[in-house]
């Protein structure tokens, strides 16, 4: 399974240029991959999240795709909240193409299930040693997150990110009963693991702003599964890889995207 993150898709070349995704969807093709999960933050706005699938759709095998917290900043120009991309929208655009939507659905490949969701942060993962409280968090969050800014749902941090655990733990579930299914890969655009976490104590901003960068409440639940075998991330766009030990149970593999602005990875 090809898993990729954090593309970023800019015509106008800030970020990503088209020419760059496409050059990506060329190496993922040559390498042949059974399938490919695009984890989150696609692009900002409805027209360009289109037009990034759009350099997929070539692609022979399935795709999956999971939403970014980029993906769900309110479109102003098409006119659309972020609830409005999340619910109807940005799943529309992925199954007019052929690609499964995976905050609702799972893609199964052989007796691989592939489970995924974007796993909102509900501040698990902020540094320790900042001894802040979750009230504090929320309202300190425009000061070191433009999510603040750009995201209008009226829900709290912590409400939107027990709503999609919710569905992320129910679609677990689904599979791990499926006596057709030997492995499941989890993919998320948060990550779920501490390994999976860049910590800089001598910073206190990094670590405050780590809140906003992982959900480790979803990493518990996600290991109790035995027939997780591998968990694979983006947003924090740092590499990061290896295994977790599990008792009982084989360790589990991680891996973060380590994509940049202009230089995606797969």
């Amino acid at each position: 399974v090809a898993v990729t993150s954090d593309l970023h898709y800019d015509p106008t070349g800030t970020l990503t240029p088209p020419d760059v995704i496409r050059a990506l969807v060329g190496q993922i093709a040559a390498a042949e991959p059974d399938a490919l999960v695009i984890a989150g933050d696609l692009a900002h706005g409805l027209p360009l999240f289109e037009a990034c699938l759009e350099c997929f759709a070539s692609l022979n095998a399935p795709v999956g795709v999971i939403p970014g917290n980029h993906d769900i900043w309110r479109d102003p120009i098409a006119g659309l909240s972020s609830l409005a991309l999340l619910e109807t929208a940005l799943p529309t655009a992925c199954r007019k193409r052929g690609f499964t939507w995976l905050e609702e659905d799972s893609l199964l490949v052989r007796d691989v299930a592939i489970v995924g969701g974007m796993c909102w942060y509900d501040y698990s993962a902020v540094d320790p040693a900042v001894g802040i409280s979750g009230d504090t968090l929320e309202a300190a969050k425009s000061l070191y997150n433009n999510d603040a800014h750009w995201v209008d749902w009226a829900y709290s941090d912590r409400e939107m990110s027990s709503r999609l655990l919710e569905g992320l733990a129910r679609r677990l579930a689904v599979v791990a009963r499926d006596s057709a299914v030997r492995a499941i890969l989890v993919a998320t655009h948060v990550p779920v693991l501490e390994q999976q976490m860049v910590r800089k104590p001598e910073n206190p901003r990094w670590g405050l702003s780590n809140a906003y960068f992982g959900n480790l409440t979803a990493g518990r639940i996600i290991l109790g599964e035995p027939k997780v075998e591998a968990i694979t991330s983006g947003h924090t766009h740092v590499a990061r890889s290896g295994t977790v030990p599990r008792e009982p149970g084989a360790p589990v593999r991680y891996e973060v995207i380590g994509s940049e602005y202009g230089t995606p990875v797969f």
